[in-house]
């Protein structure tokens, strides 16, 4: 969940992106995970889901591999880009800023460090898929 108040607004790095409202400082917490508030799936629940509902989590979500499990963010957390110099530095359960941010500057992470997808299959991977997903590429299983 956003610790932070932020804006969606067309982005240079990919489609839509997270921007700050407000200045942000070096080592401020952006992002701490909420039980209530970021949904969590088990394999077993993303199985009994219709098919157009498996794909948003698969795409907006992240996957923790050791765990099993999917994390659906439903805040705008779930549009930030990547970047391999990202302003918002990574962890499994807060992010902070690696700097400065000021307010109309985009937030990014590095999704290697969070995304067992992205670390193993790479960043560039997932965007095709993305595009795929986003295009509604009815190659894609389950169409």
């Amino acid at each position: 969940m956003l610790r932070v108040k932020t804006m969606l607004d067309f982005s240079d790095v990919h489609g839509l992106g997270v921007f700050a409202v407000e200045p942000i400082e070096k080592g401020q917490v952006v992002i701490r995970h909420h039980e209530d508030f970021d949904l969590v799936f088990t394999d077993d629940d993303i199985a009994r889901l219709p098919h157009p509902m498996r794909e948003a989590i698969e795409y907006y979500g992240f996957r923790y591999e050791k765990e099993k499990l999917f994390v659906y963010n439903i805040d705008n957390e779930r549009f930030l880009n990547h970047s391999d110099t990202p302003n918002v530095r990574s962890g499994r359960r807060i992010m902070l800023a690696a700097r400065d941010i000021a307010v109309g500057e985009e937030l990014t992470v590095d999704y290697r460090t969070f995304c067992d997808d992205c670390a193993a299959e790479g960043v560039e991977a997932i965007f095709r898929m993305g595009r795929a997903f986003m295009e509604g590429d009815t190659r894609r299983e389950g169409n």
